[in-house]
């Protein structure tokens, strides 16, 4: 799987996804964006056997799904676009995924202090 930055300072850019991706501006996060309105520390993709999810890391701008604020963890799907800050992203397959693998359920999700 990856995101696909289709909005945003960042266009045209794409990151490969971890099982635990986060998404911000620290030089240290997998999805690492030069938007000045995401957060260091922004929000976290997670990807495990048959489920995706994204949360929101206590940013101060919050995060997006398809047009509307997430709260507490979200199931994801191919095709979802998060908003971050400008930014947009796009949930896309990687070609030779299996989408049916990739079904949206409740994953568990790291406590951040």
């Amino acid at each position: 799987m990856e995101l696909v930055v289709v909005e945003g300072p960042d266009q045209g850019r794409s990151f490969a996804l971890t099982a635990q991706s986060v998404i911000g501006r620290d030089p240290t996060a997998t999805v690492h964006l030069t938007d000045e309105e995401v957060s260091r520390r922004h929000a976290i993709v997670s990807l495990g056997e048959g489920s995706m999810a994204v949360e929101d890391l206590g940013s101060f701008n919050g995060t997006h799904l398809d047009g509307g604020e997430i709260k507490g963890e979200t199931p994801l799907r191919v095709g979802d676009r998060i908003r971050v800050g400008q930014t947009v992203l796009e949930l896309r397959e990687v070609a030779g995924a299996d989408p049916e693998n990739l079904k949206p359920t409740k994953t568990s999700l790291p406590k951040q202090p």
